[in-house]
Order: structure tokens, then C-alpha cells, then sequence
């Protein structure tokens, strides 16, 4: 059975030379610097096409490129929101404009 009084440390240093370096307190801290985090953002979007392209092999890795290139076009805010990456894939070049294997 789990005792609900005992504390958890949840706080964490980072230090990867990454944009999200430094000390949180808590995990909701670190959380929320993850969520602001201009390279995981991108992190989300590369992975967000390659799953929706169903492939990741060296022969889409120039249309990865040309997504992201169309994603950092983006307001900033609607780079860090899930639904809009998303949308942004389905609205580009790429999607409609497939080269034949």
C-alpha cells in the first residue's frame, strides 16, 4: 500500500546543451520548460512526420527537411501545439505531392 505522506523529490538538473538546461524544482517544472523548449518542439515535429509519412529511412529525410523547413514557418505558437504540427503536415506541399517509389 502506498503511504500518501511521504515526500517525493522530484527536482532534477540538466545539463545537456540543450535550450532546457537547468534546475527545476519539480517535474511540473521541467515539464513546462519541455513544453517551451524550441528544440523539443522540432524534436516533436520531425517525429510527428515521420509518423504520419509512416517512414524515416535516408530516402524521405530530404521531405523531413522540406516539413520542418514549413513548420518553422509557423507562428510560435502554434509550433508547440500538437493539433496544429499536425494540421501543418496535412497543409503541406508535401502531403498532397508525393513522388512515386
Amino acid at each position: 500500500m502506498l503511504d500518501n505522506d511521504m515526500a517525493v523529490d522530484s527536482s532534477v538538473s540538466i545539463a545537456l546543451g540543450a535550450d532546457f538546461d537547468g534546475s527545476y524544482a519539480d517535474s511540473n517544472a521541467l515539464a513546462l520548460a519541455l513544453g517551451r523548449s524550441a528544440s523539443v518542439r522540432e524534436c516533436f515535429a520531425r517525429h510527428a512526420f515521420r509518423a504520419s509519412a509512416g517512414r524515416s529511412d535516408a530516402l524521405v529525410a530530404p521531405s523531413e527537411l522540406k516539413f520542418l523547413e514549413f513548420w518553422a514557418s509557423l507562428p510560435p505558437d502554434k509550433q508547440g501545439n500538437v493539433v496544429e504540427t499536425l494540421v501543418a503536415f496535412v497543409r503541406s506541399p508535401l502531403f498532397a505531392h508525393r513522388r512515386a517509389e
